[in-house]
């Protein structure tokens, strides 16, 4: 299982109106929950969290829950949008990196005794 959490944050100086979070989730994954603590989320590849209005010095957290179908890189892309004017728009984008591992393998040694039959 692996966990990410996304802070979208208005910094101001002014409300951020109709503020929505797109998150596409990475193909070698299956999502397991979503959490926000502002707004709602929905979808499973592609989730959609409508944020609504925002006001300044609030933060949303949004917390993605998944498991993961094999080894490997897991990307995952977010962007907050909002319809009100943006002051520094580089910060809305990023694409998150995580490294995932499988336990290695675990040798399994079976001792199977057969009862002797004697003819």
């Amino acid at each position: 299982m692996a966990k990410s959490r996304g802070n979208p944050a208005n910094l101001g100086p002014n409300l951020a109106y109709a503020t929505s979070l797109t998150v596409i989730l990475p193909l070698s994954a299956t999502l397991l929950s979503v959490e926000a603590s502002y707004g709602s989320c929905s979808g499973t590849g592609i989730l959609i969290c409508d944020l609504g209005s925002v006001i300044t010095d609030t933060t949303a957290v949004i917390t993605v829950t998944v498991v993961p179908t094999g080894e490997g890189w897991l990307e995952t892309s977010v962007e907050v949008r909002s319809t009100s004017r943006e002051v520094d728009e580089w910060n809305n984008v990023d694409t998150l990196w995580l490294w995932i591992s499988l336990p290695p393998p675990v040798e399994v040694r079976y001792d199977v005794y057969l009862p002797l039959i004697r003819r």
